[in-house]
């Protein structure tokens, strides 16, 4: 968590010079819906959940589909779409 702290204070300070930036990360609610790390982590920013898959894993049945988080700084009310 300690690192993920440190990830989200420079998005700050991206976001306090004027850059814009996305960011990716796996959703922890996939496998704990109570859980809102996350989602409180970043609560000042757009947090959007996207389905992703996995094709590589060691273990083939942790293959497929999962939710992955889009966390921008971008006010937009655009979804964003699979592109492949």
């Amino acid at each position: 968590d300690a690192e993920q702290i440190r990830l989200r204070d420079f998005c700050r300070k991206l976001d306090a010079l004027g850059y814009t930036w996305i960011l990716s990360n796996s959703d922890v609610k996939g496998k704990d819906e109570n859980d809102n790390f996350f989602d409180d982590l970043y609560s000042n920013f757009n947090i959007q959940r996207v389905d992703a898959r996995r094709s590589i894993n060691a273990n083939p049945e942790k293959r497929g589909a999962l939710k992955e988080l889009l966390i921008t700084n971008h006010a937009t009310n655009k979804e964003y779409v699979r592109a492949i």
